[in-house]
């Protein structure tokens, strides 16, 4: 080879060498990252959670990280303004590399705040090491970290010596740190698509082999027609995962946590979220989206649990859910035919068929609102539920044409598990009540209550059908059925559960020592809320954790 051709040669080599390291240095994507929004909030809050749970252990330790953090010698030198971030970095063959990223004031000072039994040394301009000589006798490695300080006295620290973190301006890193951090005070981030290609191909075939397992166990049940649909999905879900080098259109999955000191409560916040141009992204963020329902506050008073779900399901209109309907019914008929003969199976699904339409605007309704409760006491059960239908009226003939079928063809099992059966009208609502006696040993747990006979009743109304079964049922239920709530704005789901009602179920459970429940009892009545929240790029999960709840906690755990 001539020397000019071996010196053209090499020095394309080297020009894609630092074309490769200078862009390898530009992406170095995390594949997760741990963010504190600035040191001041996390070492004001830790106290004021400490001392709102009234937990002395926790408050010991909260104060002494403020007293550290509040020294002079660490606010010269640390900024407890900005952001602290931990970063793990995927590297090919090699572990992940956790990167530390500390906002400095003094980089002197900083270096200072390291622990006794570091040997530090300046390697280079703005390069540090620190390495901790391990003790005579002592068989393990030393520890030697590297400090790289960058502009705006931000600081990295990595374990290992490394070029691309050296060579980049972190400008990548900062940014997301400033991104994440701003959302919460404390937040734990997942870049799902960072994740080496393998693990992502490995983890997804782990999860579909393990769904087709269950699909396979289905078969029987299903039929051939519903498996072999289900079958052919996951097959183009596999053909389109490959093909799209299993990328997952969630690319990022966040734990935050935020304490907010004025209503003493703590909220966690779990996100999926996406690329807001693929479609998976839009469809997740506009199946959650939320809007007006008047079932927002079913429920909500007096009762244990609560939860409500209102959302607009368009892809309930899909042709698709037709057909997967008829493949189901088809199956149930095959079933009934087989145990029961042809003459039955034509019977029970003939209804069916011929009512198919109004079932499916009833249960299938895209515009979705449901709403259900609890209600507990010591010596009291009740189950409640809400469903907004498009007629309720024309589902009260359905509803009569079913129990005289049901007392035409199973006469004498009607009369062993229904009792004093009656229909009353209050105003609008077409009140159907009855006491039903469960097969033995469904009431083993609330003998105490039930005395072998459980109430229950089914209320119709004009655009709702509203259920109870427990003590009182009616009454509770009419109790939750008021005129005058008007439709206001909800999230897609939410969901309360009263602390009073919590302590109540568990000192019936035994759960609960007498002292200990003396205690609890002490403490204000606070719900603990959940609800599910539309985002642009995707959802999140939000939960409300009062102060008292952490009470209940630290009370519990000092009475062990």
């Amino acid at each position: 080879m001539k020397r000019r051709t071996v010196f053209q040669v090499l020095n394309l080599f080297l020009g894609f060498a630092t074309l490769g390291t200078s862009l390898f240095a530009q992406n170095l994507n995390p594949v997760a990252t741990i963010s504190v929004k600035d040191i001041d909030t996390l070492a004001e809050n830790l106290p004021a959670v400490a001392k709102a749970a009234n937990d002395m252990q926790g408050g010991m330790g909260a104060a002494i990280f403020q007293s550290y953090v509040s020294q002079e010698s660490f606010t010269d030198a640390i900024d407890t303004q900005r952001p602290v971030g931990l970063f793990l970095v995927p590297q090919e063959k090699k572990e992940p590399m956790p990167i530390l990223v500390v906002p400095v004031k003094d980089v002197e000072k900083a270096l200072k705040l390291v622990p006794p039994g570091f040997e530090k040394k300046m390697v280079e301009e703005n390069v540090w090491t620190l390495t901790n000589m391990p003790k005579e006798g002592d068989s393990r490695p030393s520890l030697v970290c590297n400090v790289y300080l960058k502009k705006d006295g931000w600081c990295f620290v990595t374990h290992q010596a490394n070029d691309e973190v050296k060579n980049s301006d972190g400008a990548k890193f900062i940014e997301i740190l400033g991104k994440e951090a701003v959302k919460n005070d404390f937040r734990i981030a997942l870049f799902v698509n960072a994740i080496p290609q393998a693990d992502r191909e490995r983890a997804f075939n782990e999860a579909m082999n393990h769904i087709t397992k269950k699909l396979d166990c289905k078969k029987r049940c299903m039929g051939e027609k519903l498996y072999s649909f289900f079958s052919a999905e996951l097959k183009k879900l596999a053909e389109s995962a490959e093909k799209n080098a299993y990328e997952s259109p969630i690319s990022c999955v966040a734990l935050g946590y935020t304490w907010d000191n004025d209503v003493q409560k703590l909220v966690i916040t779990n996100a999926f979220t996406g690329c807001t141009e693929k479609h998976q992204i839009k469809n997740l963020s506009r199946i959650v989206k939320g809007g007006e329902t008047s079932l927002a506050t079913f429920g909500t008073t007096d009762s244990f649990i609560s939860a409500q779900v209102n959302a607009s399901i368009a892809e309930l209109n899909d042709p698709i859910v037709g057909q997967l309907l008829d493949m189901r019914r088809e199956r149930i008929r095959e079933h009934i035919e087989k145990h029961r003969g042809k003459e039955v199976a034509d019977e029970i699904c003939g209804y069916f068929e011929k009512n198919a339409s109004l079932f499916r605007n009833a249960f299938l309704n895209p515009e979705t609102e449901k709403a259900g409760a609890v209600f507990v006491s010591e010596n009291a059960l009740t189950l409640v539920g809400a469903h907004i239908v498009p007629d309720g009226y024309a589902l009260e003939k359905e509803f009569q044409t079913a129990i005289k079928y049901m007392e035409i063809k199973k006469a004498k099992e009607v009369e062993k598990h229904v009792l004093n059966a009656k229909r009353t009208e209050v105003g609008a609502l077409h009140i159907y009540q009855a006491e039903f006696v469960p097969k033995k040993g469904c009431l083993k747990d609330f003998g105490n209550i039930f005395d072998g006979k459980v109430p229950g009743c089914i209320i119709f109304a004009p655009n709702a059908v509203y259920t109870a079964l427990g003590t009182d049922a009616v009454g509770v239920l009419q109790k939750c059925i008021t005129s005058d709530v008007k439709k206001s704005d909800a999230p897609s789901f939410s969901a309360r559960v009263s602390l009073e009602k919590l302590v109540c179920v568990l000192k019936m459970k035994g759960e609960v020592k007498p002292e200990v429940y003396e205690k609890l009892a002490k403490l204000n009545d606070v719900d603990l809320t959940m609800r599910i929240e539309s985002l642009e790029d995707g959802m999140q999960f939000v939960t409300e954790i009062p102060a008292a709840f952490f009470q209940a906690m630290v009370i519990g755990r000092d009475n062990k």
